[in-house]
């Protein structure tokens, strides 16, 4: 389940709402998370590990792929991707209307873990929740399609009933768009957001919904039996979800282990049951691993106000920027500093996203990008120019920070990319900040930093990873607010014809390109490992990072 992130695809956790309070909410076991197994030598059991545990586990407020993967297991949306495809969920069957612009869906017979019936009412309840302005989500804009929602979001509308969300009876949800959507289902498939909450649950837990087991509550395969902070999250199979016997493990445990050497050790010694990322140069250990997308796109991000006003000045130069981009030779530090499976690009159109009549990026081409070897003299010319523009000196640039996660490949990252434009451009005014990640995301977030090395989630849909840069959206840190890249974008997601959609949205790449606050780097491919008798496993995208509904395990 994509979230963002990467936030991730790596955009990791922001660790948000963490306060705890007593008393159990979610109903089931004493720990929170519903009957278990019982412990058995022939209990089946998926094991993975995640350098990061999730900031939350509330749909609403969770930004990182591995709350989306725990969160795909143990909940269940209207509609769900298996395989890579939409397949129905909660929702058993749905219509469109002609215009486009209302679906209907209906509601199959499904419970909660305590036996209470899923309803429409739940999705509504949801829905209007995530994007009201009480909540403050940070990805309440993957709802703004819906009609009002925005406005709601934004204190426009304060009558949560013109949100175009209805539950016209128990088993039959309305929403209607605001504009017709051709993507609509996918998104709701793709985007943990819309994952139902139960509004008695969510009261009773407060603030402390989704940051353990006791406050948390499933309608998924899977319910959340324990969470040791920093250590693991223990699923165990829900008895009462709808598909029930589609699941064959008995429970999925998920390991926190912030460093990917240690987790493949775990697994080499039995561990663990996979390695959904095998740290580059490892794969060869592993003659058995596999390859695929890694459903993210790598980027430099510029805070254009800057840690400080010394560095905005010159942060939020375009020519300053453009000159740090250019002195890239994209193929040589991918391949060198990222990975030798990454794919180097000056352009942010990812390999899966589909045009009409072949791959959206082969299909609607952006003229004029960079060169991926760089170009080094243009690239003087560039920051020569940024510094008479500036009023600055090449001798006394103010200090910016570059912040990475504090692990080896980010830092490797950066101090390749730091060395670089010390070659090529002379600088020596870029200082590398290493973080924890959840630091790390806490300083994006607070515009605590200059640079910065981001890697997030493709999406299904080039508008759904265009819209992080409007205006208004939570997650751009850069403070670059460019009105007519907005209605750029409005108009490009309004046109009815698909071909005419993405040509215009391809104009809108064109312009984040020249204008805006990014430099596209690469697209990340991924190796990973799985067991001998490990059965089932699906590492499709987009999707979560793995989906294990359907897994078995023989050992």
């Amino acid at each position: 389940m994509r979230v963002r992130r990467s936030i991730v695809c790596l955009i990791p956790a922001l660790a948000i709402l963490l306060a705890a309070c007593g008393g159990a909410a979610g109903g089931g076991s004493s720990e929170g998370g519903g009957s278990s197994e019982p412990a058995s030598e022939t209990a089946k059991v998926f094991r993975v590990a995640y350098t990061f545990e999730p900031g939350s586990l509330d749909p609403a407020l969770a930004t990182d792929n591995a709350a989306g993967s725990v969160l795909y297991h143990l909940s269940e949306g209207l509609v769900r991707y298996v395989g890579g495809k939409v397949v129905p969920g909660i929702a058993e069957s749905w219509d469109v209307s002609p215009d486009g612009l209302t679906y209907t869906f209906h509601l199959r017979d499904a419970k909660w873990q305590d036996g209470q019936p899923v309803t429409a009412h739940d999705f509504a309840y949801s829905f209007l929740r995530l994007v009201s302005p009480d909540t403050a989500s940070p990805v309440a804009d993957v709802a703004f399609d819906i009609a009002n929602a925005a406005a709601y979001h934004a204190g426009q509308v304060s009558d949560a009933s013109q949100v175009g969300v209805k539950a016209l009876d128990a088993k039959t949800l309305e929403i209607r768009l605001d504009h017709p959507v051709p993507y609509f289902v996918s998104l709701l498939a793709g985007q943990s957001a819309f994952y139902p909450v139960r509004k008695d649950v969510v009261e009773a837990a407060g603030k402390s919904y989704g940051t353990d087991a006791q406050h948390f509550i499933s309608d998924g395969p899977f319910t959340l039996e324990s969470w040791q902070h920093e250590a693991k999250l223990r699923l165990v199979k829900n008895p009462a979800y709808w598909n029930a016997s589609a699941v064959k493990l008995d429970a999925i445990e998920v390991s926190v282990v912030p460093d990917s050497n240690t987790i493949l050790n775990m697994y080499d010694n039995g561990d663990i049951d996979a390695v959904l990322n095998i740290p580059a140069g490892q794969e060869v250990r592993y003659p058995d691993h596999g390859v695929r997308w890694g459903g993210s796109i790598a980027f430099l991000e510029f805070n254009l106000a800057g840690k400080d006003q010394a560095a905005g000045k010159l942060v939020g130069n375009l020519h300053f920027r453009e000159a740090l981009s250019l002195a890239i030779d994209r193929t040589t530090f991918v391949h060198t500093a990222v990975s030798a499976l990454s794919v180097p690009t000056t352009r942010f159109a990812h390999p899966t996203w589909p045009g009409t009549a072949m791959p959206y990026a082969s299909e609607y081409a952006v003229p004029d990008t960079a060169p991926l070897s760089g170009d080094p003299q243009k690239a003087k010319g560039l920051l020569a120019q940024a510094l008479q523009e500036t009023g600055l000196s090449a001798d006394k640039l103010p200090k910016l920070t570059f912040v990475v996660f504090d692990n080896l490949p980010r830092r490797t990252i950066a101090e390749a990319l730091v060395e670089t434009w010390r070659q090529v451009l002379g600088l020596q005014n870029i200082d590398i900040q290493t973080l924890p990640i959840p630091q790390a995301i806490q300083a994006g977030f607070q515009g605590q930093f200059d640079i910065y090395y981001q890697t997030m989630s493709a999406e299904v849909d080039p508008y759904l990873f265009f819209r992080y840069w409007t205006s208004t959206n939570g997650l751009n840190w850069t403070h670059w607010k460019d009105a007519t890249y907005d209605q750029m974008l409005d108009s490009a997601n309004r046109q009815l014809d698909p071909a005419a959609r993405l040509s215009a949205l391809r104009d809108v790449e064109a312009y984040l390109l020249a204008h805006g606050p990014l430099a596209p780097i690469a697209y990340d491919r991924t190796t990973y490992v799985v067991r001998s008798g490990v059965s089932g496993l699906d590492l499709s995208t987009p999707g979560p990072d793995f989906d294990a509904i359907a897994a078995d395990v023989g050992r």
